[in-house]
């Protein structure tokens, strides 16, 4: 009897051991796989974090292009040297940008609307190189001129297109709670404001250098273009500029505000002055430049989110991988 009852507690202890044997198989497993996951999220934020950059940087290219051509057929083709070597130069780095951005959209599994978006933004850069080619044949004195609506429009189309192409990535579900998706919202406030001063400066760039008097609906527009960015750059402080916020990007939205909203605002205020004359107080190179210096300060806030945020996300890799590594 005795022996009965102790080979029954023998078989109760061994199948109480095999079963938290099994437990603990399917815990490791489990943790294992969602170790994995969290390492492969990792990974496709940091690279997504990179193409957002990569796409900035070239659509700031693509839209001082804009401006400078805005400005040449502002001047009904004279002088155009002027812009022509510069024109060139922008058009080389941002298609320099945008093909080594596409290319790397195309090695990333972000789903149906990402690839979508490039498929899109492939197509309107076929109808920008289309008025690219009119344009050059017009300066070239071989075509008939090219309207500033157009160019300007197609253009603009095109920013707007690509930077789908990286809020399909940033926004997805996905990326909801790594680095990469939380600097997301900030990051596409910033390319908005960006554009928006990018508009003023292609669209005013056109004005001055025709030294004609901006006509009323576009200069409705651009007072929208003016009051968008100015939100924008206060929104994106508002949200960067917190006590848990890394010094570089910190230190960048600082320079933005100092540089866009207090050192460039009495030289567009003089422009805006004179935009129902005609008389404007300086040249379109001049225009263009404190524009653009204005605009690369938005730019340095992206550069520093983009830091912050692969640095995180490759350290987060890394630990998800050491947690695969001993569960393993």
């Amino acid at each position: 009897m005795a022996l009965h009852i102790q080979l029954r507690h023998k078989k109760v202890v061994e199948g109480a051991i095999v079963l938290l044997a099994l437990l603990v198989l399917v815990l490791s497993v489990s943790f294992s796989w969602q170790s994995y996951r969290d390492y492969r999220t990792d990974a496709l934020a940091a690279k997504n974090s990179e193409l957002a950059y990569l796409l900035a940087d070239a659509m700031e290219r693509y839209t001082l292009e804009r401006g400078l051509t805005a400005a040449v057929l502002g001047a009904k083709g004279k002088a155009a040297d002027t812009f022509r070597a510069r024109i060139a130069e922008a058009r080389r780095q941002g298609d320099s940008g945008w093909q080594r951005a596409m290319a790397l959209a195309g090695t990333l599994a972000n789903g149906p609307d990402f690839d979508m978006a490039r498929t899109l933004a492939g197509e309107a850069h076929e109808r920008l190189e289309g008025v690219r080619r009119r344009v050059e044949s017009y300066l070239d004195g071989r075509g008939p001129p090219v309207a500033l609506n157009e160019w300007f429009e197609t253009s603009t189309q095109f920013i707007a297109v690509s930077g789908r192409v990286w809020e399909t990535a940033l926004f997805a579900e996905r990326m909801t709670h790594t680095e990469a998706g939380r600097f997301a919202m900030p990051r596409k406030i910033l390319w908005e404001a960006s554009e928006q001063a990018g508009q003023e400066r292609g669209l005013l760039a056109y004005y001055i250098n025709a030294r004609a008097p901006v006509p009323d609906d576009v200069l409705e527009r651009l007072r929208f273009t003016r009051d968008m960015t100015a939100f924008g750059i206060e929104r994106a402080r508002h949200l960067l500029d917190t006590p848990s916020a890394d010094p570089r990007i910190a230190s960048a939205v600082a320079a933005m505000r100092q540089k866009y909203l207090v050192e460039f605002a009495p030289m567009r205020a003089q422009v805006y002055r004179a935009a129902g004359s005609g008389a404007y107080p300086v040249s379109a190179s001049e225009w263009l430049a404190q524009a653009s210096a204005a605009i690369e300060s938005i730019h340095a806030v992206t550069e520093a989110i983009t830091a912050v945020a692969v640095e995180k996300s490759v350290k987060s890799e890394r630990r998800h991988l050491s947690w695969l590594g001993l569960t393993l």
